[in-house]
């Protein structure tokens, strides 16, 4: 994504812009139905990259023995969710 710097107003117009270009076969009314939602994904995503591939690793390494997971993986997310799956919004081209 390119970074902006500037006002406020042109942050803004460049955010508008972006969604413009998204609206495609959207209704208007529905835009905010599709585009929050990814926008929440995706901001859950980056909140969890750091840790992406520790709690990966401590699932592979825990998931056939006898402990509960949860834990194990809030603990090494560092938040009180996280995601063991190999898709990223990335990769689902």
């Amino acid at each position: 994504m390119t970074e902006f710097t500037g006002s406020a107003a042109s942050q803004a117009d460049f955010i508008w812009k972006n969604a413009e270009d998204l609206w495609g076969d959207f209704k208007h009314t529905d835009f905010g139905k599709i585009i929050l939602p990814f926008t929440l994904l995706r901001r859950l995503e980056c909140a969890l990259e750091p840790t992406r591939e520790a709690v990966r690793e401590a699932y592979r390494s825990f998931k056939e023995a006898d402990v509960e997971l949860d834990p194990i993986l809030r603990s090494t997310a560092n938040y009180p969710f996280y995601n063991t799956s190999e898709y990223s919004l990335d990769s689902l081209e």
